[in-house]
């Protein structure tokens, strides 16, 4: 009789953070940011240290003067980002 594997033995340790990346370009993420903001908009490119490029960038619960267009490029610096994932 097989042994049960354990939950370690399911997680895939080939997943490496430039595959999701590159998994997420063209798509709406939600960006957190370390001080305590969230915006959201469509990746377009990143980079080695995690600088972003997003299109049609919206800061969400915020009055916060950034608004730019959608057809503009916002480029959020990877140090001040906290976490990223697809909407």
């Amino acid at each position: 009789m097989p042994e049960a594997k354990n939950q370690v033995d399911k997680v895939d340790i080939t997943i490496r953070p430039i595959k999701v990346m590159n998994d997420l370009l063209g798509k709406e993420v939600v960006v957190v940011l370390k001080s305590g903001m969230t915006g959201m908009g469509m990746l377009r490119g990143f980079d080695s240290t995690l600088n972003l490029t997003l299109t049609d960038f919206k800061l969400l619960g915020s009055n916060h003067p950034l608004r730019p267009k959608p057809d503009q490029s916002v480029i959020l610096r990877g140090d001040n980002i906290l976490a990223l994932y697809k909407r």
